[in-house]
């Protein structure tokens, strides 16, 4: 039973990272605000800022490439900074 609930927990996180309902939900910027949120630490705080108050909307294509990119980069600061 907890290898069945560690892996459907699992399976949770991974859905999230490839394709969050946040992103299909609420947009690019939620998306964005949730992802620094998942990933602070307390070792690690992560801030999203964004100075316009409603970008430009985009395509499902783009945002998915945008958030990707964004957890790209705070997964290669958490690996090599220190």
């Amino acid at each position: 039973r907890a290898l069945l609930d560690q892996t459907v927990g699992n399976l949770r996180r991974l859905n999230r990272t490839l394709a969050p309902t946040t992103l299909d939900r609420f947009g690019l910027l939620a998306a964005l605000e949730e992802l620094t949120e998942y990933t602070a630490t307390p070792d690690l705080t992560v801030r999203f800022e964004c100075p316009m108050p409603s970008p430009l909307p985009l395509n499902r294509v783009a945002d998915v490439a945008l958030y990707r990119v964004a957890q790209a980069l705070i997964n290669n600061v958490v690996q090599h900074a220190r």
